[in-house]
């Protein structure tokens, strides 16, 4: 699997993640942890959200594509 399990240096969003929500949209492909680790599961394309809490409308999406290895 290629794909990144930490955090990347840089990101928009950086410790501490309490105000914020992880999600994927097909976590059979891969799964996000609370703090935004993303681990690959099976090949293929999904997307990571990150949402600010009680701040609707305000989130960032990121293409993830897994592929087998």
């Amino acid at each position: 699997m290629c794909i990144r399990d930490r955090p990347v240096a840089g990101a928009a969003f950086k410790p501490p993640y309490e105000d914020l929500t992880f999600t994927s949209a097909a976590a059979a492909t891969a799964s996000v942890t609370a703090e935004g680790v993303v681990t690959g599961k099976a090949a293929g394309n999904t997307t990571i959200t990150v949402a600010i809490k009680n701040k609707a409308g305000i989130e960032a999406v990121a293409n993830v594509t897994v592929t087998g290895g």
